[in-house]
């Protein structure tokens, strides 16, 4: 071999190895994001995380969702049913959490994002600041299906960055 035809045997190495690398990095992440996987906890448990915990205190469906200030109620479609959780966190630490970055999933893990109606309830919306060491409760409502209100699992806890599997939630 010549003098010079080793740097482009040595180019051609590295430039290998840095193309296996990078397809074995894409194919990892693409089997890890390519569907949602899903880990259902016992009823009543609270997701737990390094920066605060999760739990759903109650679920519940109806066909109609009242004001807190009274008036007539929000129907929902003829073929749909209001979702209906309260849910309950606890932040330990200060983060960059979203804690109400939550969808509705079904046995089958078909799901569904936030969907209700803005109207005011007796609990409020989720909040965008969480003070640390104090619960907060807050209402979450999910449009569904009503074909699909008999399979519902509970909420799941989306975090798009985590390779980890996704906590669901029930009371």
């Amino acid at each position: 071999m010549t003098v010079l035809a080793r740097p482009r045997v040595a180019f051609l190495v590295g430039c290998l190895a840095l193309v296996t690398i990078y397809l074995t990095w894409w194919v990892a992440y693409a089997q890890i994001h390519q569907w949602d996987r899903f880990s259902q906890l016992a009823p009543g448990r609270a997701a737990e995380f390094e920066d605060g915990t999760v739990r759903v205190v109650s679920f519940g469906l109806a066909d109609g969702l009242v004001r807190s200030s009274g008036g007539d109620p929000v129907i929902a479609d003829p073929d749909a049913v209001w979702v209906v959780a309260t849910v309950e966190v606890l932040s330990t630490r200060e983060s960059d959490r979203i804690w109400c970055a939550m969808d509705l999933v079904s046995t089958d893990g078909r799901i569904w994002p936030k969907g209700g109606p803005s109207i005011e309830r007796a609990l409020p919306n989720c909040p965008g600041d969480f003070v640390v060491g104090q619960p907060y409760r807050f209402e979450v409502i999910y449009t569904a299906p009503r074909r699909a209100a008999g399979s519902l699992a509970g909420l799941a806890l989306t975090d798009p960055i985590s390779v980890s599997r996704t906590p669901v939630i029930r009371p």
